[in-house]
């Protein structure tokens, strides 16, 4: 028998799977009703593990002072001396149960030193030690006591939870009570008195008797995983956060320390193409390393952490909504060995694609280092011609050169010595390696992942585990189940728009380099004077928003397309990942919908408690998109002016920064709007 019986209110399962894990560290045994297993008689397992817990823990809430089998298990606890109730929100409870002391845990998140928890573990460890003493030592004859109402049959003490429950609910209005009571025990005491008050009330609002309860009773869903041991989730990401954070730090910190941090270009000759004679170009100045290395990087490898970590519990989170099932639709949970054989496969190929694709990318950003950096740093005669903006030089509109901090930082600087030539060869490197090589690795072999993810939703993939993937019947969300990808969205997304401001930022500071204006301050404000001067609409619309393809713009650069792909690169990784998600589910949905022509909705109710008519229609509107904020066409608008914003890449600025600002909010926002399915009122 299990020590500690919970009775929650469905809405809050979150609150109530944490406190029955806490309850399992402090040595309970403890059961609530996630963890009946496929096939079990969801009454009697119920009514057993009511009868012989040790204490019953009931959770107060707005919404579990409403629900009838809440208040039921209440009462069977008082009539037991078991009951230890707990305020887990502010309401008003029942008010029979307003004279017996709850604990306070409704600012309780977890804390098992809280003084709060621990008076109300005591008081669990009373109740669990005086029952197992009564159990030791022979039971007193119970005294007689009138019955709670007109028996059809003579009850037993195994009816007691069943007359409990029915005596909340002999008086009520509501037909849907008394269909839960039908549903609940069809064979009851009391099915003859719950079917004329159906009849009684269907009279009276003038509408046919309600019909019998014949469907299959409610079945909870499987077993969710519990509180992970070890470190928390949060806490590795912000821990995450805070070392990469320190890392560009140290970066920022070298950078000045070997003279190009803050740095300002002087050219040696020529400086009359330049309005002031001088440009920014240090690694501080330039906004695509330093940007990168203090906040992008950091906020992308810490998304990209998150999203994993998401990706493995919503496919637990899909076992648990009995979404993947066998061939002949019998749902199986985290623990089903095949389920385990795919999170295997799943992680394998996460893993090698993470680690190819960075590979791939440490490669190339060397060979990159190495062709640009061995041009000039090895070459003096380079050096020198870089270092003029005469004939003798390079024109700033060199459609061949990167202009890029790493080269331009090693010319001539206003301070007293010169740049370090071989401290900014290895700081380069390192800044390569970590930035280019780890950095834009991490965010592409994610992308990869992405849509590798996606397409475990697709024909054939679990089909290859003898599973199948299909919708939630229980839910009323549109999504129909598929909303458990929304924080692994979530996260994708805000990752994906890091890496578009990763590339505007790289593609604004390189047009800026083969410009004349000196600071990037100065390039990206609107150029009144400019505008005046302007020999064609297109050097107009430049002066004042930019304009990628205007005459005054560096023309040839090959790094245009490169930017371009990158920037459309992340709508495709999304782009693919929803396709897949999409095709899945509407797979999952013909699914069903064969089996049911097939062979009727036989197989299908160990799955749901709905009828086959309420499921036809649920599935006529699955909709696809796990997110509510921003929704499809929001998506697409936010795509279109993230590539305004790098075409006007002046007027960018403005919707960079905006979006930057408000996606994430409205995506966690959608994040924590969480649907869940009302088995149990």
């Amino acid at each position: 028998m299990p020590d500690v019986f919970i009775s929650y209110s469905r809405e809050d399962k979150p609150i109530a799977e944490l406190i029955a894990s806490s309850l399992e560290a402090e040595g309970f045994s403890v059961w609530w009703d996630a963890v009946l297993r496929a096939g079990d008689s969801y009454d009697e397992v119920i009514e057993d593990n009511l009868r012989s817990a040790s204490a019953v823990v009931v959770l107060w809430s707005a919404t579990s002072t409403k629900s009838k089998w809440v208040r039921a298990e209440a009462t069977a606890g008082e009539r037991h001396s078991t009951l230890v109730p707990a305020l887990i929100e502010d309401c008003d409870r029942p008010l029979r149960f307003e004279m017996i002391q709850s604990a306070e845990l409704t600012a309780w998140r977890g804390d098992r030193n809280a003084p709060n928890w621990k008076s109300f573990v005591a008081d669990i460890s009373a109740a669990v030690g005086e029952t197992r003493s009564a159990k030791t030592t022979p039971a007193a004859q119970p005294v007689a006591t009138a019955p709670i109402a007109a028996l059809p049959r003579n009850p037993t003490p195994d009816d007691s939870i069943e007359a409990i429950f029915w005596s909340t609910i002999k008086d009520t209005n509501e037909p849907a009570e008394l269909e839960a009571y039908l549903k609940r025990y069809k064979n009851g005491h009391f099915v003859d008195l719950a079917q004329g008050r159906l009849a009684s009330l269907a009279g009276e609002a003038g509408k046919p008797a309600a019909r019998k309860a014949t469907q299959a009773a409610p079945m909870p869903v499987a077993a969710a995983p519990g509180v992970q041991s070890g470190v928390p989730q949060p806490l590795i990401a912000i821990a995450l956060f805070m070392v990469t954070t320190i890392i560009g730090v140290i970066v920022v910190f070298a950078a000045n320390a070997i003279d190009i941090g803050w740095f300002t270009w002087t050219p040696a000759a020529g400086a009359k193409v330049l309005d002031t004679g001088s440009k920014e170009v240090g690694f501080f100045l330039a906004l695509n390393w330093s940007v990168t290395a203090l906040l992008l990087m950091p906020l992308a490898w810490t998304l990209i952490y998150l999203a994993l970590s998401e990706a493995s519990d919503a496919w637990t989170e899909m076992a648990r909504r009995r979404m993947l099932v066998t061939a002949d639709f019998t749902p199986v949970d985290a623990a089903h060995p095949n389920f385990l054989r795919m999170q295997n496969h799943i992680r394998l190929f996460v893993l090698g694609g993470i680690t190819g694709v960075t590979a791939l990318m440490l490669t190339l950003a060397y060979l990159d280092y190495a062709q640009v950096a061995g041009s000039f740093y090895g070459d003096a005669a380079e050096m020198e011609k870089f270092d003029r903006l005469d004939d003798q030089g390079y024109p700033l509109s060199q459609p061949d050169l990167e202009r890029d901090w790493m080269v331009a930082s090693f010319l001539s600087s206003p301070g007293a010595d010169p740049v370090d030539a071989g401290a900014n060869r290895a700081f380069s490197l390192a800044a390569y390696l970590i930035y280019v090589g780890i950095g834009i690795g991490s965010l592409l072999s994610f992308g990869l992942v992405i849509i590798g993810l996606g397409a475990t939703f697709m024909r054939g993939i679990a089909q290859n585990y003898g599973l199948l993937v299909i919708p939630d019947l229980t839910s009323d969300d549109r999504r129909c189940g598929f909303e458990v990808v929304r924080r692994f969205f979530t996260f994708a997304i805000v990752a994906a728009l890091i890496g578009c401001v990763m590339i505007y930022l790289m593609g604004i500071q390189n047009i800026y380099l083969r410009s004349p204006a000196e600071s990037i301050f100065a390039f990206l404000t609107p150029d009144m004077a400019a505008f005046n001067d302007a020999a064609n609409w297109r050097d107009n619309i430049d002066a004042l928003f930019g304009f990628l393809f205007s005459e005054s713009v560096a023309k040839g650069t090959r790094n245009i397309y490169v930017w371009f792909f990158g920037f459309l690169i992340f709508a495709v990784f999304i782009g693919g990942f929803m396709l897949f998600l999409r095709q899945g589910a509407l797979l999952g949905k013909s699914l069903i919908l064969d089996e049911m022509r097939a062979n009727g909705f036989e197989r299908l109710q160990k799955l749901t408690h709905k009828d086959e008519e309420t499921v036809t229609d649920q599935l006529a509107g699955l909709h696809i998109w796990p997110l509510e904020q921003p929704d499809l066409r929001a998506s697409l608008g936010i795509l279109l002016l993230m590539i305004a914003s790098f075409i006007f890449y002046k007027l960018g600025v403005v919707i960079v920064l905006g979006l930057c600002l408000a996606t994430p909010f409205m995506l966690l926002r959608s994040s924590g709007q969480i649907a869940r399915p009302p088995i149990r009122n």
